[in-house]
């Protein structure tokens, strides 16, 4: 289990793996208290893959005004 923001979030197998990495199952977080609609939730942690990859030549270009890119290499 981990925290983040104060509230708890259960280990890596209440989690799917994402092309952005883990992101946990909407049941997985604990919403007590916070009015979030089930529906508002699930749309908040879905991850489009296709959009992700759409937007990687802009965070490449993004990083690449700081530098980032040059002191890391290209992109993997």
């Amino acid at each position: 289990m981990f925290s983040t923001g104060g509230r708890t979030i259960g280990d890596t197998a209440d989690a799917v793996d994402t092309p952005i990495g883990h992101v946990p199952y909407p049941a997985a977080i604990d919403t007590d208290g916070l009015h979030v609609p089930d529906a508002d939730l699930a749309a908040a942690l879905h991850v489009d893959g296709e959009e992700w990859a759409a937007e990687i030549p802009q965070i490449n270009d993004w990083f690449t005004t700081f530098g980032v890119l040059d002191a890391y290499g290209p992109e993997r």
